[in-house]
């Protein structure tokens, strides 16, 4: 481990240098750091990106660090701080009364999702966040409050809902209207071409935004005055001190357990043993949406006996059995092992078939569960594959062998798959932008304060602690550019209505001196509602689908600039977003499956849960990347998420001879080029550059053989297509907030 923290050290310090630059609200910086004039094309025709000029004193790391801690400081100390919201309303109840009526937004979710900090971050919630953030402000005024559940009237519901579309949204850039911004312009492009390929009157029949029964459970506030208990319901824009919407059903001083969305984190293992696969839960772990938004959640694996025989653990190498372990802020739990080992019973040692047994059961596959479930008890759940060895459609069969698992990829002689760290990253629609911003400061200067520190004595806690820094502004991006930008439409306002989960993914390898990186973002689960009083269902549709394009543009923006950060030729970027421009194939059903083409598993799963497939007619043998498109409310996304040419994905079902090498059990792999025939298995070859390629997972972008120096200038330059978004962005909002007619 303590080499892992060197290297770490090493490998984030300029990542967080240039996480520091991701959002930066004064047009001076924008106009001497940035320069917009030359338009770099990539990866078609209609692909374009701004080139850019740095401000060199932006990217050192005492600048980074200094931009950082001024965008935290100079950010409203009253849009996140309670104190400082207390202090700028003078302990006044009617003052805070009024905050929350005009200052809070009304969202229409159901139950806790964001809770009192969330509410005050993100300057919206429903009635019970709003309810619960003005309880707080009273009880630190020193006021005597308590919650009240009603359960509101249909025809003040209905009020409600129209009332929380009445004020205009902030920061909202028009669908389709040749958006400045050059990311929004190329996802433009995706969008037409995707129009053009599935007709707009065969989606939007069934779109469904937030019902009178998603605000029908009501809560608000009363505090004492004497001997007397006065109502606070801020819900609508003509509320008083003293009224109330409905009758008091029941009263607490904290949210009732039924309210609170659940996450469920679980790690499932698969082994084979005589012929038969069995699934196996090793570790679980579960939280509320605002205790998990606020944690560090990290998965990662040890060797069984890590630290009680581990001298033994290590010597068995690549045959040792595997433990998950979730640290959430530094408590740690550790699960079950993992059933079976990695080496098949033909590639044991004499020494290890003794110790384990010919017919010890074989580790087949590996996944990571996420389910969230809320109030009303409805599930979204997802599965995320870290390594899958069971040939495609092989799970049908009656019978497996061992010998017919495929390989894993392996480092000094243990799996990549088991080295891996994952960091789980819970969004409620009320990350504070101030705190990404700090933590970007002190992350610059994290690295140089561990420098000094014994390796020794270096924690896992404090090595992941930098990491999770770095990663947490993905979410805020999102939040900050994609939903902002679905605001356009009157009457209509999009949301995020239940937890996003992200999955970011980090393994550091050394190899010959250097740092092999392989870094991944997965938007595991996403949830982004919406209310409605006037929008059509085509016009939302229409939208949903602009939302699913945003999203893949960013990441392919990012991918397209890490590879020529990396001196890498940005066409070779795999991403769905890279075939805009050519001939559509449209599927909408698995008897229009071409015999001539290879098809992704997941690919079928798509079909067959009724999802529109659209794929661009550029594929000889095997189809690569997709776009999957809800024929009834348009929901859009990307398959798979963009990914830079070196290493193969994972879909579905697990390597298949689509991606970019296919690794055999022994560890060699066969080149294989997409839109080429499929070579046969021999001649065997080890992939160049002694990085070992194949396997991955989906939304995988695989960095592989590159120092870690130009893997962080990669990290920086993409992150600054981001930022110019997000300025832009803050820009609108500045004005719309200037010139409100």
């Amino acid at each position: 481990m303590r080499h892992a923290v060197r290297y770490w050290s090493r490998a984030l310090i300029v990542p967080f240098v240039s996480m520091t630059l991701v959002v930066y609200p004064f047009p001076t910086f924008a106009a001497t750091s940035f320069s917009l004039s030359e338009i770099a094309k990539f990866g078609g025709a209609s692909r374009q990106l701004p080139a850019f000029a740095l401000d060199p004193k932006d990217v050192t790391p005492l600048g980074a660090r200094d931009t950082a801690w001024r965008l935290a400081y100079d950010y409203p100390a009253d849009r996140y701080d309670r104190d400082a919201l207390i202090d700028s309303l003078d302990y006044d109840s009617e003052r805070a009364f009024e905050f929350m009526r005009d200052a809070i937004r009304f969202d229409p979710y159901r139950g806790v999702l964001r809770g009192s900090d969330g509410a005050l971050g993100a300057q919206a919630g429903n009635a019970i966040d709003r309810a619960l953030l003005l309880k707080d402000v009273l009880d630190d005024m020193g006021f005597e409050s308590r919650l009240v559940y009603g359960t509101l009237p249909d025809d003040a519901a209905r009020r409600l809902l129209t009332a929380s579309v009445a004020k205009p949204a902030a920061g909202a850039t028009k669908p389709l209207s040749g958006a400045r911004l050059d990311i929004a312009r190329a996802a433009a492009t995706a969008y037409d071409w995707l129009v053009d390929a599935v007709a707009d009157d065969s989606i939007g029949k069934s779109v469904a935004g937030a019902k009178i029964a998603d605000v029908k459970d009501h809560a608000w506030v009363q505090v004492r005055e004497g001997s007397k208990w006065v109502d606070m319901d801020p819900s609508f824009p003509d509320a008083e001190i003293g009224a109330s919407f409905t009758k008091p059903e029941s009263y607490a001083t904290e949210p009732v357990v039924e309210d609170q969305y659940s996450i469920d984190i679980t790690v499932v293992a698969e082994s084979l043993q005589g012929g038969e696969l069995q699934e196996d839960v090793v570790l679980e772990y579960q939280a509320d949406t605002v205790k998990a938004e606020q944690a560090s959640i990290f998965l990662h694996f040890r060797p069984y006996g890590a630290g009680q025989g581990r001298a033994l653990a290590e010597a068995l190498g690549p045959g040792a059995q595997w433990v998950p372990v979730i640290r959430v802020d530094e408590e740690t739990t550790k699960g079950k092992r993992i059933p079976g080992i990695v080496t098949t019973p033909e590639q044991m040692t004499e020494g290890k078939k003794f110790f384990y047994g010919t017919e010890s059961r074989v580790t087949a596959a590996l996944y990571v569960d996420v389910r969230v479930t809320r109030p009303d008890g409805e599930v979204n759940e997802e599965r995320r594959v870290l390594f899958d060895r069971v040939p495609s459609g092989s799970r049908d069969n009656a019978d497996i062998d061992a010998d017919d698992l495929l390989g894993l990829r392996m480092h000094d002689g243990k799996p990549i798959a088991y080295q891996e760290v994952h960091q789980v990253l819970v969004s409620n629609g009320g990350i504070n932008p101030r705190t990404a911003w700090a933590d970007a400061g002190f992350a610059a200067w994290a690295p140089e304060r561990l420098k000094e520190l014994n390796d020794d004595e270096m924690t896992t806690e404090q090595s992941l602690w930098a990491l999770g820094r770095l990663q947490a502004i993905y979410p805020v991006i999102s939040e900050g550019f994609a939903i902002p930008a679905l605001n356009d439409l009157p009457g209509t306002r999009f949301f995020v209505g239940a937890p996003r989960v992200f999955i970011m993914t980090l393994t550091m390898l050394e190899k010959d001196e250097d740092i092999v990186s392989e870094q991944s973002i997965d938007l595991l689960l996403d949830d982004v509602q919406f209310v409605s009083v006037d929008g059509s269902a085509t016009e939302i549709a229409q939208r949903k689908r602009w939302y699913g394009v945003l999203q893949s543009a960013l990441e392919t923006s990012s991918i397209a600039s890490t590879a020529a950060a990396i001196g890498a030729d940005p066409t070779t970027v795999i991403s769905a977003f890279n075939d805009i421009g050519v001939e559509a194939v449209v599927l909408k059903s698995v008897d229009e499956l071409s015999d001539a083409l290879a098809y992704p598993s997941r690919l079928v799963d798509d079909l067959e849960a009724g999802r529109a497939v659209v794929h661009a007619a550029n594929y000889d043998q095997a189809v690569e990347t997709w776009w999957t498109i809800s024929p009834d409310d348009g929901a859009t996304k990307a398959m798979l998420a963009p990914s830079l040419g070196g290493g193969s994905r994972r879909i579905g079902g697990g390597p298949r001879n689509g991606g970019v090498y296919q690794v055999y059990p022994d560890g060699s792999s066969t080149r294989v080029n997409p839109g080429q025939p499929r070579p046969s298995p021999q001649p065997k070859k080890k992939p160049p550059g002694g990085c070992k390629k194949g396997g991955g997972t989906e939304m995988t972008t695989l960095l592989c053989n590159v120092s870690i120096f130009a893997v962080a200038s990669a990290v920086l330059i993409g992150f600054v297509v981001v930022m110019l978004v997000t300025f832009a962005i803050v820009m609108v909002q500045e004005y719309i907030r200037a010139n409100p007619d």
